[in-house]
């Protein structure tokens, strides 16, 4: 049994022209067609192909597909890559202007490993040791309280 189409021209007010839909419900649409109302569907993807679209799957996850890649997944309360360490925020020539985060905001490294957390007028680092590189000379702190120059083992005066 082969594939049976129907084809008609529509011209609503000029907009869509060239119209096929086969016996399988798949629909060919060239031109400009112009949609109102809501859209609902299951499993709704747009895009170019399947290799770059937006995924609105059934589990309440929308997916950004970028060259054949699952790069963003937006879901409730969460707005992230979908894979670990898969895609950077900003590049080095095409920078964000400005970071604006709550009071109580985590900035978390690797999980927990390191956290800047915001409280009233404070930042607290945790987690790790700091490290602080200024002009030529490398500091770090040994017990919270002490800042050594890592070359001579003299204390850093401010």
């Amino acid at each position: 049994m082969g594939t049976y189409k129907i084809h008609a021209d529509l011209d609503v007010d000029g907009e869509v022209q060239g119209t096929s839909l086969d016996i399988n419900g798949n629909a060919d649409i060239s031109g400009t067609t112009a949609v109102g109302g809501t859209v609902l569907g299951t499993s709704a993807k747009f895009g170019r192909d399947a290799h770059n679209l937006i995924d609105f799957s059934a589990d309440d996850k929308v997916t950004f597909r970028v060259g054949n890649a699952d790069e963003i997944t937006l879901a409730p309360n969460e707005f992230s890559p979908a894979t670990s360490d898969g895609i950077a925020l900003g590049t080095g020539t095409k920078m964000w202007s400005d970071l604006f985060l709550a009071s109580g905001s985590v900035i978390n490294f690797n999980n927990g490993d390191v956290t800047m957390t915001h409280a009233s007028n404070q930042v607290t680092i945790t987690g790790g040791s700091l490290f602080f590189s200024f002009g030529n000379g490398n500091y770090n702190t040994v017990d919270g309280t002490t800042i050594l120059d890592s070359e001579d083992n003299n204390l850093m005066s401010f």
